[in-house]
């Protein structure tokens, strides 16, 4: 009932049915509605609450409540569980281990909360500038964000410090000390987690302080963000007149935004946020520059209706989504970026001509795609792909930029540097990839159409609140009781 969303209606139908005229001495304890909220109600092991977070803006005081979970208590819930004991891996590095071709996985997750919005949801990072009324605006959308953070997170900041003794479910007692090491968040969220600038800032990269003026450049060195220059530049700001802290802070890229992260041990936010394969890679750097660039500049009619032809021609495999009429449809999901990426060098070699660099770009940019996305991934690897795939790159599309006019100094390519530093610290990008957020998006929309449109997310909560309970029954009934 639970799985299928019925509403009470016909929940109260099924139930006088069972104990009625459909079946004769059933043992279901539930006799009505009543009975099938106060199951569900016991089966819950932290429930939802409401917070509420305030801020002035332009004279005017605004609220903002939002509904979320103890993040704490579902941690422990998970590190007690003694149905769990045997999944968890306890090592302080190994993100996985494979044991005779058996491989485990930490894995798992809740809802936390629902973010705020605030403002057009349609004006993005990518049309902040560094304006006076731009600035203005794009603190206060980080102020709220970092503000409702810091209550979301409160219990895990009070035991990431000093940790907390737990008895685990394999009944062995261990000290933890909750923190963030990996944020998994695409481009406009990343702005706002790290209280950074836009697109069109002096410095609007996340990671480091590189200058707009070379994110074109992938060779250029990088001096990287940490969580205490941040620190100490904010404190430097706070302290300085509205002018003199705006120079401070543009100088670097930054809002004067208090982070919420800073005061939660092993959570540095820009060590933390890590490279997305789906929105930087799949739908940015191919699908959004690349792919557009060979459809629209390069390629000529002809040249169309021969790619088109040739993916066409490209054997079915399993897996392998097949494109009929590639050039001529609009694409917007990552997944079929990916797809076309993986069939497009062998494509194109008989439509332009030899030694085109066109090819040579997009065989090292298929290259680096299929070097990050290993899984594992070797060192070997990772040096192939930061000193040769990268640089090689990087020859070829000033080669692009000279013939087609594409200017290269945007986010989406510049992010490609911290690839390697990402492996090497996190492993393989699908540790930290966003599609298994971006595939809960279908949940949530699920959840919404089931309400009646008017504040909607308590009822979205109470919706995802029963759906865990019954997959927390689920995991707990032993196959033999089934």
């Amino acid at each position: 009932m639970v799985k299928k969303v019925a509403d009470h209606e016909t929940i109260a139908t099924l139930l006088e049915g069972f104990h009625g005229r459909w079946a004769s001495g059933t043992d279901i304890t539930m006799h009505g509605i009543n009975d099938y909220q106060k199951s569900l109600a016991a089966a819950r092991h932290f429930g939802v609450r409401e917070g509420q977070v305030s801020h002035t803006f332009r004279g005017k005081e605004y609220v903002f409540k939002f509904q979320y979970r103890d993040p704490w208590k579902w941690i422990l819930d998970i590190v007690t569980d003694p149905t769990l004991a045997e999944s968890i891996i306890w090592y302080p590095v190994e993100k996985l281990l494979h044991h005779n071709g058996r491989i485990t996985r930490n894995g798992g997750g809740v809802l936390i909360g629902y973010m705020p919005v605030i403002g057009d949801p349609n004006k993005t990072a990518e049309m902040e500038d560094d304006s006076a009324s731009s600035v203005e605006i794009a603190q206060f959308k980080r102020d709220v964000y970092q503000k409702v953070l810091h209550v979301m997170f409160r219990p895990v900041r009070r035991c990431s410090h000093p940790g907390e003794a737990v008895i685990c479910g394999d009944e062995l007692t261990r000290v933890l000390h909750p923190g963030f090491l990996i944020h998994s968040v695409d481009g406009e969220e990343a702005y706002c987690l790290c209280g950074t600038r836009g697109v069109k800032a002096n410095h609007p990269c996340q990671r480091c302080l590189i200058h707009k003026s070379l994110l074109h450049n992938l060779s250029t060195p990088i001096l990287l963000r940490y969580q205490h220059d941040m620190m100490e530049v904010y404190n430097r700001a706070s302290s300085l007149s509205d002018y003199a802290a705006e120079k401070v802070l543009r100088d670097v890229g930054l809002h004067l935004v208090q982070n919420a992260f800073w005061k939660i041990a092993n959570s540095d936010p820009y060590l933390a946020y890590s490279y997305d394969m789906l929105h930087a890679f799949d739908s940015g750097e191919w699908g959004k520059h690349q792919w557009p660039l060979l459809r629209e500049t390069i390629l000529d009619g002809a040249g169309k209706q021969k790619l088109a032809a040739n993916m066409r021609h490209v054997p079915r495999w399993r897996s392998l989504k097949h494109f009929n009429d590639v050039t001529s449809v609009e694409f917007s999901d990552g997944n079929s970026f990916k797809e076309i990426l993986k069939c497009i060098v062998p494509c194109l070699v008989d439509v332009l001509h030899s030694n085109s660099p066109v090819i040579h770009c997009l065989r090292f940019l298929a290259i680096i795609r299929a070097l990050a996305g290993l899984w594992p991934v070797s060192e070997e690897y990772i040096v192939y792909l930061e000193k040769t795939c990268l640089p090689r790159y990087d020859k070829f599309c000033s080669k692009l930029s000279k013939e087609y006019g594409k200017n290269y100094d945007y986010p989406k390519h510049h992010s490609l540097v911290h690839i390697p530093f990402d492996l090497r610290a996190k492993a393989a990008v699908d540790n930290y990839t966003t599609r298994p957020g971006e595939g809960f998006q279908q949940e949530v929309q699920q959840a919404y159409d089931q309400t009646n449109f008017r504040d909607t997310e308590p009822q979205m909560v109470c919706i995802d609140e029963n759906q865990e309970c019954r997959k927390n029954l689920k995991c707990r009934i032993r196959p033999d009781h089934a």
